[in-house]
């Protein structure tokens, strides 16, 4: 899933749309396997969990707010 990210996106892909699904240390360590920009890939990565943290928060919030 990760090789078609990187075919299909780049390294925003992998750095954002691999972070989202299967996760930073994955995504980081294909990067570096497939010999990606590392300041490029872990700028995407932390765009990405920055992300994935806020819709997760704001999720959890309203999902509360429901009750």
């Amino acid at each position: 899933m990760v090789t078609r990210l990187w075919n299909k996106f780049g390294i925003i892909g992998l750095g954002f749309l691999g972070t989202v699904s299967v996760g930073a240390p994955i995504s980081i360590a294909v990067g570096v396997g497939l010999n990606a920009n590392i300041k490029k890939l872990v700028t995407w990565c932390c765009i990405g969990v920055l992300t994935r943290c806020i819709v997760f928060t704001l999720v959890g919030y309203y999902g509360l707010q429901l009750f």
